[in-house]
């Protein structure tokens, strides 16, 4: 019997040394979980700075001044500038909401966004936000856009669906040429006029595509103007031309941009790439004309306009290319603005 009680007293004893071991080791794991914990769950320090501080942290990663959205094509005068301005830390906006929402407020007020009109035709653009087109950010940023931008550029320049834009403007160039500079018999012997009309008629039905630009990047309730935050509107006419590109087309770019792209808290409208006067008169007749303001008070418009004198884009290497841009300029204009409130003020009291 006692051989039994003290086989059955060691069999306690070695259970109970197992037991404190047992309870050893799980403090050990409690304490690794807990110190595991404390580096995973620690709070972000960078949200403790007082906002002047991190808005300073902002500026350096996401405010260059100007954002280049992609593409970035080739006979772009707007990107003359484009080596000028450091690259947008984009990551940035996807460490917290509260950064992404306090950052994305720095970029939109602080840069001048840069848009063109190449998208690549896969996406279907009346239902996706613009921005969406030209970057791959690591979230979306159509709300926090609505919110905030203040200065947006854009481009009514030729395009079409079926060409790329470098090669309908080789084409423009070859079409404006005199007849005796072809080499194919396609246009020789033609004089100007019958070679526009020939040309336009291989590519009825091509159409531009403003209307549709224009409406993503202004008419979106994603984006502009359901956010009436726009101060700042560049336009770029440069490449202004039909969609083969034989003719000027002012006018178009000046009613569609009327129509879908101006909103009462504009206060300066830049326009690049007029080639002559009578374009830009062209530009402020549309802008003064009392059909697109029947929506908007004359008394809450205060913007500017802005002519800037004729370009060529740094990156026009092409004979082709210079012959299409310096073609018909004026050289003697220069850069001029005008109070377009004081235009449509006066063109009413002309007409009464």
């Amino acid at each position: 019997m006692d051989q039994e009680i003290n086989e059955l007293l060691q069999e306690l004893g070695a259970n109970k040394a197992l037991v404190q071991q047992l309870e050893a080791s799980n403090r050990r794991l409690e304490r690794t979980i807990r110190e595991l914990q404390e580096k995973t769950h620690r709070p972000f320090i960078f949200l403790d700075l007082p906002l002047e501080l991190r808005e300073m942290v902002y500026e350096l990663c996401v405010a260059p001044g100007k954002v280049f959205l992609r593409p970035r094509p080739q006979n772009d005068v707007r990107l003359d500038e484009y080596k000028k301005y450091h690259q947008v830390e984009w990551q940035l906006l996807a460490v917290t909401r509260q950064v992404r929402k306090e950052s994305a407020k720095v970029l939109f007020t602080k840069n001048q966004i840069v848009f063109n009109n190449r998208h690549d035709g896969q996406s279907d653009q009346k239902h996706t936000p613009i921005l969406d087109w030209h970057i791959s950010s690591p979230v979306s940023l159509a709300a926090l856009c609505r919110k905030s931008l203040t200065s947006v550029s854009i481009a009514l320049d030729l395009y079409n669906n079926q060409f790329k834009l470098e090669d309908t403007m080789a084409l423009s160039a070859v079409v404006r040429m005199d007849a005796g500079c072809y080499t194919s018999s396609r246009w020789q012997g033609m004089d100007q006029a019958t070679r526009v009309c020939r040309s336009h008629g291989y590519f009825h039905g091509a159409g531009l595509n403003w209307e549709e630009y224009l409406g993503c990047v202004f008419l979106n309730p994603d984006l502009v103007n359901a956010s009436n935050t726009l101060r700042f509107l560049q336009v770029d006419l440069t490449n202004c031309y039909c969609v083969l590109g034989s003719c000027r087309v002012i006018e178009e770019a000046a009613q569609y941009l009327t129509v879908h792209g101006l909103s009462p808290p504009l206060e300066v409208i830049e326009i690049l790439g007029t080639k002559t006067q009578a374009e830009r008169d062209i530009v402020l007749k549309e802008l003064v004309n009392p059909e697109n303001y029947k929506e908007h008070k004359v008394t809450d418009r205060k913007p500017k306009v802005v002519f800037k004198s004729f370009r060529i884009p740094e990156q026009t290497h092409t004979n082709l290319m210079r012959f299409l841009h310096t073609t018909e300029v004026e050289a003697d204009l220069e850069d001029c603005e005008i109070d377009l409130q004081e235009l449509v003020r006066s063109d009413q009291v002309d007409t009464r």
